[in-house]
């Protein structure tokens, strides 16, 4: 990356992101000690690597969560804590399911593994919208705080995603029937 493109100033993005990354690192199910340990973290590596920062491929806000993800993920891991954060990465299926006969079980946590997959399948930032989205429960407004977008962009992003998880969804074999109830 050609640095006279990019001015990079520490203490103007530490000033800008550091409360939204903390407050995230919470809302992501970090006590408050584990979110102010991440944070520095998260910062440091920020410091180490803004020279791969490319203003081309996204927002310095998507950067800076993307580093703050993957550090909470390594750091959760880390303390074996499972936590909101951990979910992201490692979504699966289980306790989803509502049912009662074991044959729809069955067939409802089958289709909920192929969902599973699209959505880990999904490109940055469409698959955090719609984990914060629909798993997280969390508002557009709050997602777009989160993850450095506006809420307009949140909306496109989850209905882009949406519909990609639904033309794959049925490239697997899966009707509307199947679907209906779930997410979407």
């Amino acid at each position: 990356m050609n640095l006279n493109a990019y001015s990079f100033n520490f203490d103007e993005m530490f000033g800008k992101y550091h409360k939204k990354v903390f407050f995230t690192l919470r809302k992501w199910g970090a006590e408050y000690e584990e979110a102010e340990e991440c944070a520095q973290e998260i910062f440091v590596k920020i410091l180490k690597n803004y020279h791969t920062y490319d203003p081309t491929k996204g927002s310095e806000a998507a950067w800076v969560f993307s580093i703050a993800r993957n550090v909470c993920i390594d750091l959760f891991r880390k303390n074996n804590k499972y936590s909101a954060l951990q979910s992201i990465q490692n979504l699966d299926s289980s306790g989803w399911l509502s049912t009662d006969s074991e044959e729809q079980k069955r067939d409802q946590k089958w289709v909920q593994e192929i969902l599973v997959k699209r959505i880990k399948e999904l490109p940055e930032p469409e698959k955090s919208i719609v984990i914060l989205r629909f798993f997280k429960e969390c508002t557009a407004e709050e997602v777009g705080k989160t993850i450095g977008v506006s809420v307009r962009t949140v909306s496109r992003k989850t209905i882009s995603a949406l519909t990609i998880l639904k033309m794959q969804l049925k490239r697997d074999g899966l009707n509307e029937e199947a679907l209906k109830g779930g997410l979407l």
